[in-house]
């Protein structure tokens, strides 16, 4: 599925269980990093 999809193919994901913070990079880029837990981590996955 991810071979019809390049963008998401290029996405790498991490969630650290002990901090609750969830990163998303893009072709190595940090594209994104939130603690899940907390309302501004789950604001910034939204508006990602």
């Amino acid at each position: 599925m991810l071979r019809k999809n390049e963008k998401s193919a290029a996405l790498a994901t991490r969630l650290d269980p002990e901090t609750e913070t969830l990163t998303i990079r893009h072709r190595g880029k940090l594209g994104l990093e939130a603690v899940m837990t907390s309302a501004a981590g789950r604001v910034a996955m939204e508006d990602s």
